[in-house]
């Protein structure tokens, strides 16, 4: 009974989390909200949304039905597109054509260590750091 409560719960804190980042201003800068999206959606999410690229219906469906987005990476890009989506983030897998995938990206699959990148990547996303700005200083375009 406990354990259900529990999960009843926490559906309901990550539903006023998803509520709030939905109707966030998506052209303001920097904040808690791309901060949230990048750890809780993606890396990549919280970065673009800093640009006021808006979170697409498919990465909320793929925070709680895994093989949405991976999908339609693998038709965009095929094998590699869907192994990043899966492993990295839905939108590295969608741009592998675009950008490359960043170390910090990758650093964060190591067990362990793995969540000091993605806080990384969360606080350059807190402090209005765009993913263009980033593909500029880590020469990620291909």
């Amino acid at each position: 009974m406990k354990k259900m409560l529990g999960m009843i719960i926490l559906l309901l804190v990550v539903q006023l989390a998803c509520f709030s980042l939905a109707s966030a201003d998506a052209a303001k800068k920097g904040g808690i909200t791309p901060a949230f999206a990048s750890c809780c959606l993606g890396p990549r999410i919280g970065l673009e949304l800093n640009e006021g690229t808006p979170i697409r219906t498919e990465e909320w469906v793929n925070a709680f039905l895994f093989p949405i987005v991976p999908f339609e990476a693998f038709d965009k890009n095929g094998m590699n597109g869907c192994l990043t989506s899966c492993l990295i983030c839905p939108r590295a897998g969608l741009e592998l054509k675009e950008r490359k995938v960043r170390t910090v990206e990758w650093m964060q699959l190591i067990p362990y260590v793995g969540v000091i990148p993605r806080a990384m990547i969360a606080l350059e996303a807190y402090q209005g750091t765009t993913m263009t700005e980033i593909e500029k200083a880590e020469n990620l375009k291909k």
